[in-house]
């Protein structure tokens, strides 16, 4: 009866878990030829009139294939204060390896903070 109990609060925990899906199909790049894609921005705003207002982002996507290996790397961060409270303070991290092992097979792993 235990057993049955803890594998029925092991099979409940993946709903008790927060996570965030993030869809990297329309972010990889498929050029053949080119080994190393990527794109950065990096904004900086400061206002002061009645609020002070600091606004950091910055978005980060860079891809790097070399034979059957693929490399992902996302990152996006936003932090925003306003009067010396924050306001909005949110990132992720996302490093996604892919081998391909035939035309339509591959394996894949990645890790997401």
């Amino acid at each position: 009866m235990f057993k049955k109990l803890l594998f029925l609060g092991f099979l409940s925990c993946p709903f008790l878990l927060k996570a965030q899906v993030i869809n990297v199909e329309g972010i990889r790049s498929l050029a053949d030829s080119i080994r190393f894609v990527g794109s950065a921005s990096l904004n900086i705003e400061l206002t002061k009139n009645v609020n002070n207002i600091f606004n950091i982002s910055n978005d980060i996507t860079l891809q790097y294939s070399f034979e059957k290996n693929t490399f992902l790397f996302l990152n996006k961060f936003e932090f925003k204060e306003v009067n010396d409270k924050k306001f909005t303070n949110k990132s992720i991290q996302h490093l996604r390896y892919n081998y391909l092992f035939h035309k339509n097979i591959a394996f894949e792993s990645f890790v997401q903070f």
